[in-house]
């Protein structure tokens, strides 16, 4: 029956790990955390085991939630909250005030001790065990003699001594400090591992985000390139066309301008040569003189054109 308990107790409290109250004020989150373990502590504290030689008190799981809360809570003030709530389960013939002080000294004690633990970065087991070793302070030395004092000075404890009563009260709730220990330390260390994982998880999308951006800003320079390359590409396609045109120009003035006064001239030095009259000669060689002029005019065009195609090519440069 205690074993069933306890897992039941156990799974509940590790679920409660994935609890994250989903508020945007911090402290209106806090007190969500201390009122969750509060309450959680209130009813677990009715599985209960009686403490022989002391009546009306008794042991119980209550202590797991208020441990565990001390991995959540950023402010000790929220302990009030906790200790408001498990003092409502305080016995009959109990004190609450004496209750809730003696939980209070005693989470406040842990929530320092969690508190150097967790700055001092130990391995995840090293924290685990360094737990333990706080739930046997946290009960031998706080609770166990609160309980004993309250009792003997209420006049609930008949046993005058107070060594009997500790070792009673010890050897009583050996089983909620070896449970409490071993629910709490468990849960500490899935607790840090679930962190160190959400801290991973948080870097891993910093990175991506980084990395996205940088690709993004690299996609973009390449965008850039590439659509100035294909302007250039544009542009010198043009150039070529136009180039192009100006060579099927030179062509056509090669090949009928200039090559028709060639052509004649050519004709008219072979006649010349063979013509044996003066006067005849010197009729083709006025006519050669026109063809030579005309030539001499076809040749300045074609200048003239280039010098035009090459200021043209300067100023697109």
């Amino acid at each position: 029956m205690f074993f069933s308990i306890l897992g039941e107790a156990k799974y509940f409290l590790f679920d409660m790990a994935a609890f994250k109250p989903d508020f945007n004020n911090k402290h209106i989150a806090q007190l969500g955390y201390a009122m969750l373990f509060g309450i959680s502590s209130y009813l677990l504290g009715f599985v209960q085991f009686k403490v022989p030689g002391l009546s009306g008190v008794a042991t119980d799981f209550r202590e797991i939630p208020l441990l565990i809360s001390l991995f959540y809570l950023k402010n000790p003030l929220y302990l009030i909250v906790e200790c408001v709530f498990t003092t409502m389960n305080t016995a009959p013939n109990g004190s609450y005030l004496a209750n809730f002080l003696m939980h209070f000294i005693s989470l406040i004690v842990g929530y320092y001790y969690y508190s150097i633990v967790y700055r001092k970065n130990y391995n995840y087991y090293i924290q685990g065990l360094l737990w333990v070793i706080l739930t046997l302070i946290y009960y031998g030395v706080f609770l166990a003699p609160a309980i004993i004092i309250v009792n003997m000075v209420s006049g609930i404890s008949q046993e005058p001594s107070f060594w009997v009563n500790y070792l009673d009260v010890m050897f009583t709730a050996r089983f909620e400090m070896v449970s409490s220990s071993f629910v709490t330390s468990i849960f500490l260390i899935q607790f840090q591992i679930r962190r160190s994982l959400e801290k991973h998880k948080k870097n891993l999308e910093s990175d991506v985000k980084e990395r996205t951006a940088e690709l993004a800003h690299a996609n973009a320079e390449l965008k850039t390139m590439n659509d100035n390359l294909d302007q250039l590409v544009k542009k010198r396609t043009q150039k070529v066309h136009e180039q192009y045109d100006q060579m099927l120009k030179y062509a056509n003035l090669n090949s009928h301008e200039v090559r028709a006064p060639l052509s004649r001239m050519q004709g008219l030095m072979s006649i010349i040569i063979e013509e044996p009259d003066m006067q005849s000669k010197m009729e083709l060689i006025e006519k050669l003189k026109i063809s030579s002029e005309e030539l001499d005019a076809i040749v300045i065009q074609m200048n003239q054109i280039l010098e035009s195609e090459l200021i043209k090519g300067k100023k697109k440069v």
